[in-house]
């Protein structure tokens, strides 16, 4: 599966996203937890540099690899950003 947002690196798939401000990214992070939330699966959230955002995704509980969870996880977080317009 290819992402146009997320990459593969070191068995981790990883998007860095820029916003315009703060607030906004804070509320991405917020609806990004609860897709987690009903998928079951949680990424690693990191907001920094006031509006700078790093989506981590990996399966810990398969030794930390990419797996098809991970993939059906960045796709919803992708579709997600699509449908809010903070990516085409």
């Amino acid at each position: 599966m290819i992402s146009s947002l997320f990459h593969l690196e070191e068995n981790s798939l990883i998007a860095n996203l820029t916003g315009k401000n703060f607030m906004e990214l804070v509320a991405i992070v917020n609806d990004i937890a609860n897709i987690a939330e009903v998928e079951n699966h949680h990424p690693d959230l990191y907001l920094h540099d006031y509006k700078k955002l790093k989506i981590t995704i990996t399966t810990h509980d398969e030794g930390n690899q990419v797996t098809e969870k991970d993939w059906s996880l960045a796709k919803k977080i992708e579709e997600y950003l699509r449908q809010i317009q903070f990516i085409s």
